[in-house]
């Protein structure tokens, strides 16, 4: 806890000394459900836009939601290694997401977004699938590794995507509104987790995270194969 205090405090620091500038506008400030109309206005105009987020932010979700529950299941029940357990996977798929900034680019040039979406989705739901049934910790932690390492590739494309479709001066108002499904949904995930682990085993727990990302799949295939979603996604 106190290691967390002392990254906090230095984030503060760090963020204190970023060089932001304050620019005063001269445009009349908007109310809360005003900015937000807005935003789902540009949603109902930009149906493909809404499916996208709705699928594939599940796949965050299930990183924030049902894997911060059945992480330490996993690690206490399954493989009997404690917090060290949960602290060597939850480190492994961190060093997947940091790898994955590096390649990304390369990938996406190869592949393009589609394909390269649909991998990565596949690879992390096999990845979140498999971890409770290896032999052996260490194993466990690759697999986290691989889904660490496709999720955040999904993730920094579909954030690309975001910035390439949505007008910066509605950004951060559609942002917002998948900022408040994101966190519906991670608690709901996180419950009914715990509700399945608690009633069930982890094993099944895991197969309920495994479905974020099968979800997230599933999107990106109907948005590939629904021709007016696909112009409006992909095609640019």
């Amino acid at each position: 806890m106190y290691l967390n205090v002392f990254a906090y405090i230095i984030s503060g620091i760090l963020i204190s000394l970023a060089p932001f500038e304050r620019k005063n506008t001269s445009q009349d400030s908007e109310s809360l459900v005003e900015e937000l109309s807005k935003g789902f206005i540009f949603l109902k105009n930009k149906i493909g836009v809404l499916f996208l987020g709705i699928t594939t932010i599940l796949s965050d979700v299930a990183i924030w939601g049902a894997l911060s529950v059945l992480t330490i299941t996993l690690s206490k029940e399954i493989f009997l290694k404690g917090s060290w357990g949960y602290g060597f996977m939850d480190g492994m798929y961190g060093i997947g997401a940091l790898l994955s900034t590096m390649i990304i680019a390369l990938m996406t040039k190869k592949f393009g977004y589609e394909k390269s979406l649909i991998a990565c989705y596949f690879i992390a739901g096999l990845s979140c699938y498999i971890s409770p049934y290896t032999l052996s910790i260490y194993f466990a932690g690759i697999a986290y590794f691989v889904m660490g390492l496709s999720n955040n590739s999904a993730r920094i494309i579909i954030r690309t995507i975001f910035m390439e479709i949505i007008p910066n001066n509605i950004m951060g108002r559609v942002q917002t509104i998948f900022g408040v499904y994101t966190r519906i949904m991670m608690l709901l995930s996180v419950l009914v987790a715990g509700w399945i682990t608690e009633n069930y085993n982890a094993f099944i727990g895991m197969n309920f995270a495994s479905m974020h990302y099968l979800i997230a799949l599933l999107g990106i295939i109907f948005i590939s194969n629904y021709s007016k979603f696909y112009k409006e996604i992909f095609s640019r």
